[in-house]
Parts: C-alpha cells; sequence; structure tokens
C-alpha cells in the first residue's frame, strides 16, 4: 500500500480534454467573429472584399460546436468513468476531424485533446475501492462481532454480564477463572 491511492476518474485526461475543448470552440467562435465583426473596416484600409463565405462559416459553426462535443466528452471522463475508453478514442477522433474541418485549426487546443484522449483511452478503473476499514483493496477484515445477551450472571448479587467479563458490572465481585 505505497504511494497515492489510484484515481476514481483519469483527472489528467480530463484536464486535458475540457481545456482543448474549450480552446477549439472559444478560437473558432471568435475567429468568426472578428472577420464578421471588422469586414467593413478591412475592406477599406485594403481596398479588398473581405468576408465570410457560406462553407466558411459552415465550419467555423462546426468547429465551434465539435470543441462544445469535446468539453462533454472531457466531463463524461469524470461523470462516467466506465466510459473513459470510449470517450477517449471519440474526443481523438473530433480533435483530428476539427483540424481537417477548419483548415488547420487551433493546434493546441487539438494536440491538448489527443494527449487526454490517448490518457483516457488507456487508463484503467481500479480494482478495488477504500474498504470499510481503511487500506486499499479491503484486504482488513472487519471486527468480529460484539457478545449478544449475558452469558454469566454474578454469584453475589445476581445481576447479568457477558461472557468475557472478569468482574460483575454491578457490584465489581470477581467472577473464578
Amino acid at each position: 500500500m505505497w504511494g497515492a491511492p489510484p484515481e476514481r476518474y483519469p483527472r489528467t485526461a480530463y484536464l486535458l480534454v475540457v481545456i482543448g475543448g474549450l480552446l477549439i470552440a472559444l478560437l473558432a467562435a471568435l475567429s468568426g467573429l472578428v472577420v464578421w465583426a471588422f469586414q467593413s473596416e478591412v475592406s477599406e484600409i485594403a481596398g479588398v472584399s473581405v468576408s465570410l463565405s457560406p462553407l466558411e462559416i459552415f465550419e467555423l459553426v462546426t468547429a465551434a460546436a465539435l470543441g462544445l462535443v469535446i468539453v462533454y466528452g472531457g466531463y463524461s471522463f469524470r461523470a462516467r468513468p466506465a466510459s473513459a475508453r470510449t470517450w477517449g478514442l471519440g474526443v481523438i477522433v473530433l480533435a483530428i476531424a476539427t483540424v481537417l474541418l477548419d483548415g488547420g485549426g487551433d493546434y493546441l487546443g487539438a494536440i491538448l485533446v489527443i494527449i487526454g484522449g490517448v490518457i483516457a483511452y488507456r487508463w484503467k478503473a481500479p480494482l478495488a475501492v477504500p474498504g470499510p476499514t481503511g487500506g486499499w483493496g479491503g484486504s482488513n477484515p472487519p471486527p468480529p462481532p460484539p457478545p449478544t445477551g449475558p452469558s454469566k450472571f454474578c454469584t453475589t448479587c445476581g445481576a447479568p454480564n457477558l461472557a468475557p467479563a472478569r468482574f460483575c458490572a454491578r457490584c465489581g465481585a470477581a467472577f473464578p477463572a
């Protein structure tokens, strides 16, 4: 029983995937908003029409939505650790899809998600949980139940006493050995 107890869920994978998914979703949404907000100013300065095509809008919205699905997958590592292997593989595929879909997209977010997905895919749930008497694996047996009911009576006062008693609980008289 050396070292830290095993994790109940893949914590590192959870953090990496949630952070990476948020980066993907936020950067896709922000890049679309920046182009939309400043398209007229850039067009005036550069003398070139700058706008988002319907395909580019679709790509940005889809990348943002996939980023949110990745965040949900990361949350699933914590909420349902038994599904970590499935979601680990799923977030890897989604991260690759966001990079391919967005024409490069957010590399940092995708790398974080892929690393977290691999960690979640390889994570194994602990075989045992802390036992009621302490220790991992429940190897310590529970204490025996206390004796029930009296099994001897005091010869001096007649009070009932438990079997292991060496003296009467009422009058203090010693029991014969």
